[in-house]
């Protein structure tokens, strides 16, 4: 004998789905940023760019002659006058109004 299935069921199922396809693609869509950003360099008197901001957190060096910033990866911003306060970002992303100078670069 075969279960009915009530259309309640149908709903409740195509709405799982739809929510594990949106999950898939956000992680798909992180994976591909970050690939973007696995490994640049970029002058360290670069202004406005998340990489060279006292807030951001992400994975950076600077180099032994201080002219340049090797970064390997996305980040976060722990700036709370940013509107991407608490957001993956790129090393790159910018300009922002509320950018202050990393101090290691002096």
């Amino acid at each position: 004998m075969s279960k009915k299935t009530s259309r309640r069921d149908v709903v409740l199922g195509s709405a799982k789905l739809a929510v594990g396809a949106a999950a898939v693609g956000a992680l798909a869509g992180v994976a591909a940023k970050k690939a973007e950003a696995a490994s640049m360099s970029l002058g360290a008197d670069t202004k406005s760019q998340c990489v060279t901001c006292e807030f951001w957190g992400g994975p950076r060096h600077v180099s032994k002659d201080g002219k340049t910033v090797t970064v390997s990866g996305l980040g976060y911003c722990n700036n709370p006058k940013s509107p991407n306060y608490q957001k993956v970002t790129t090393p790159e992303t910018g300009p922002m109004a509320v950018w202050e100078k990393w101090r290691v670069l002096g």
